[in-house]
């Protein structure tokens, strides 16, 4: 759900037939959010349900305790001992204050897992006296006349190190306007640079998966983050993750592989000092092309001249020092 006009967001749950209903919400999230359900993110509102796990309720979440009108309300109900009414005592968890443009996830749960109907009423109930905004004149108003539809329901981001490579996958259970995905990454959780850009599914109502590789990591660990532009251009940002890297080579994996005319790859060793040796070699076991590189840094890829090279498979040798590495790339026209 998505506010529409900032004020206390409270409503009111009437089940039928005495039936036990009970609710957790998440967020606020910034135009977009990942499924809480998958993330296991805390609710920040809820109250008991301890049917199937379906969603949890932690006393300890959210607020600690806040005084309204001579009461102390917490953001969570776990005994459900009580009677509701218009003020808040036990059946009751302290509202939330939306701004315009926040969404929220709202979860309803029935206890019984059947059929029965409950009734929902929006802006109803006492707000808190004493802080600002108060007042029953404050209530906050939903944009859902018409729905507004997410760009993205995003079901995870996530990834693993590989052989000194990072593997990145992301999920989406829908997709409305989704022009492009754009993936970051960072040494440092702050400064970023575009990995790459990868081509939504514009509209689709189904479970979609996506993947890249990051041929080139940095040494210890790297940020990455996910964004998302809709056709009209808006951009949002989602989930920040972050890979180690598990490998102990001095040198990245050579890319693009298969290639045509030129290879790279990334030095990621303290010796900058001492040449490296590049050995390409044919499947004969043949050397047919020898380079040593006595200027480089780790900010920059080194190249490998594969234009005088026929085409088919080579063993390519990295040396620097006593460091032997050894990799198989393709050349393709």
């Amino acid at each position: 759900m998505v506010i529409e006009e900032t004020g206390w967001l409270t409503f009111e749950m009437q089940p039928a037939g005495g039936q036990d209903f009970d609710y957790a919400i998440w967020g606020p999230y910034d135009g977009g959010f990942a499924c809480p359900g998958v993330t296991g993110d805390d609710p920040i509102r809820c109250t008991w349900a301890p049917n199937g796990g379906m969603a949890p309720c932690d006393a300890n979440i959210g607020l600690s305790t806040v005084n309204t009108t001579g009461n102390v309300v917490l953001p969570t109900d776990v005994s459900e001992d009580g009677f509701c009414n218009t003020t808040f005592n036990e059946g009751w968890t302290y509202p939330v204050w939306g701004t315009a443009g926040d969404v929220y996830v709202l979860l309803f749960q029935n206890y019984g897992f059947n059929n029965s109907s409950f009734g929902f009423l929006l802006g109803t109930g006492d707000t808190p006296e004493g802080v600002e905004g108060s007042g029953t004149e404050n209530y906050a108003t939903l944009g859902c006349d018409p729905p507004v539809a997410l760009p993205i329901s995003l079901l995870n981001f996530s990834g693993d190190n590989v052989e000194g490579i990072n593997k990145l996958y992301w999920t989406t259970a829908s997709e409305h306007q989704n022009d492009y995905f754009t993936i970051e990454k960072s040494d440092d959780g702050e400064s970023w640079t575009k990995l790459a850009d990868v081509r939504g599914a514009i509209n689709s109502q189904e479970i979609r998966n996506y993947s890249i590789i990051d041929y080139n990591p940095f040494q210890k660990v790297t940020y990455y983050r996910l964004l998302q532009t809709d056709l009209d251009g808006q951009k949002r940002k989602y989930k920040v993750i972050a890979i180690n890297s598990t490998s102990t080579d001095i040198f990245g994996e050579i890319f693009p592989n298969p290639a045509d005319q030129v290879f790279y790859f990334n030095y990621g060793g303290k010796d900058l000092d001492t040449d490296i040796v590049i050995n390409v070699y044919n499947t004969m076991g043949q050397l047919v092309a020898n380079k040593s590189i006595g200027q480089f840094n780790s900010s920059q890829s080194i190249e490998i001249d594969a234009s005088d090279l026929s085409v088919g498979l080579y063993q390519v040798e990295l040396i620097q020092g006593d460091y032997i590495q050894k990799q198989k790339v393709s050349v393709m026209r």
